[in-house]
Parts: C-alpha cells; sequence; structure tokens
C-alpha cells in the first residue's frame, strides 16, 4: 500500500515537473522569437492614438535627433499630452525606445538580447522608406509611411560588412 502511494506521489510529481519545463521551454521560445507583420498591425492599430501623438510632436520639431529611452526619468518634451503618450507606451504597451533620426521615427517593441531589435517605424517624409542602422527587414503596415522593421546588428554584419 505504502509503495503504490509512493508511485501516484511520484508520478504525479514527474508529470508536473514535464508540464512545467514543457511550459518554460514555450515561453521562452514564444518570447524570445521576433513577432511578425501581423502582431505588429495589431500592436500598431491598438497604440496608434499614442504613436499619432508623438509622431505630430516629433514631425513638427526643430531637432533632428531625437531619443527617448523608457529608463529616463525626464524627456525634456513640455507638451503634456505627448509626454502621456509617451508614458503609456513605455508603462502599459512595453515600448523600449522612441527615436527620431532625420526621416525616420521608429518606436522600438521588441528586443532580444543586445543585437536585435524591432517595432513601428514611421517615414516622415511619405517618399523615402525609414533608415534604420541595423536594418535587415521592413514591411509597410496597412497605413501610409508606417512600417513594421526588424534590425540584426549579426544578419547586418553577414549581408553588408
Amino acid at each position: 500500500m505504502k509503495n503504490k502511494k509512493l508511485i501516484i506521489v511520484l508520478s504525479v510529481s514527474l508529470v508536473s515537473i514535464i508540464t512545467i519545463i514543457t511550459g518554460l521551454t514555450w515561453f521562452a521560445v514564444y518570447t524570445l522569437s521576433p513577432p511578425d507583420k501581423d502582431k505588429a498591425e495589431r500592436y500598431f492599430k491598438r497604440d496608434y492614438k499614442s504613436l499619432e501623438t508623438i509622431i505630430y510632436y516629433m514631425e513638427n520639431s526643430d531637432r533632428k535627433s531625437i531619443r527617448v529611452h523608457k529608463t529616463m526619468s525626464t524627456y525634456g518634451i513640455k507638451d503634456e499630452e505627448v509626454v502621456e503618450a509617451i508614458n503609456r507606451l513605455f508603462e502599459k504597451r512595453g515600448y523600449d525606445v522612441i527615436s527620431k533620426n532625420g526621416n525616420t521615427i521608429h518606436f522600438l517593441r521588441w528586443t532580444r538580447f543586445r543585437d536585435f531589435g524591432s517595432g513601428i517605424a514611421y517615414s516622415i517624409n511619405g517618399i523615402d522608406e525609414p533608415d534604420l542602422q541595423y536594418l535587415t527587414k521592413l514591411e509597410p503596415l496597412s497605413e501610409s509611411n508606417w512600417y513594421y522593421y526588424e534590425e540584426d546588428f549579426n544578419e547586418w554584419r553577414i549581408r553588408y560588412g
């Protein structure tokens, strides 16, 4: 009788451990793999109002380059509506960096290690595609001038380095 109880307890423990390990493995694979364009499109539509508020501000800024990181305590931006939109994207939506450089404004949303990042980019002039440093993938989204992008330093280095 004691052996049967021990076997049952060990069996349940083994099944539980295998289930937990399998779940953690799938979670790691899911979170480390980059999103696809469809997932980026869903995020784009969900966050459009905040993205649009920030785009309008940055398009009309005299500064050629602006970079805001979620760890910054102040952005040097006086417009409260823009600050609220930035905070919403950082605190509630998981974005990491918002940056304007030349004709491109990009919103870094997904990162993996230090060499890979992806997100949503906007072409200010609507003629040229966004220009990002280690760009390896660029796909248009449903709205004009908006794109899903991927930057991968290692892949870029192999292709162009």
